[in-house]
């Protein structure tokens, strides 16, 4: 998403709230977040491709995952079982 900015601060004109800001120590690459979630780095790749996993950071062309974005998102994979 494209914000347009006021050039008088670095608040979005379009109503649109700010960028999260990221920590760059609480980031963890593709092959680290793979391991940690013990899938494949491909599957986290496959996943981004299908707009499902956790969120994450791109700079440049390399992507990163913060540890509160991961957490999160395994909190929303807990299934409960319903009694029958």
């Amino acid at each position: 998403m494209v914000h347009s900015m006021n050039s008088n601060s670095n608040r979005p004109t379009d109503g649109s709230p700010l960028p999260m800001a990221v920590d760059p120590a609480e980031l963890l690459d593709c092959q680290e977040t793979a391991k940690l979630l013990r899938q494949v780095p491909e599957t986290l790749a496959s996943w981004r491709c299908k707009g499902r996993g956790p969120e994450y950071v791109k700079v440049g062309r390399a992507v990163y995952y913060r540890r509160a974005a991961i957490s999160a998102w395994l909190a929303q994979q807990v299934v409960r079982p319903s009694a029958a």
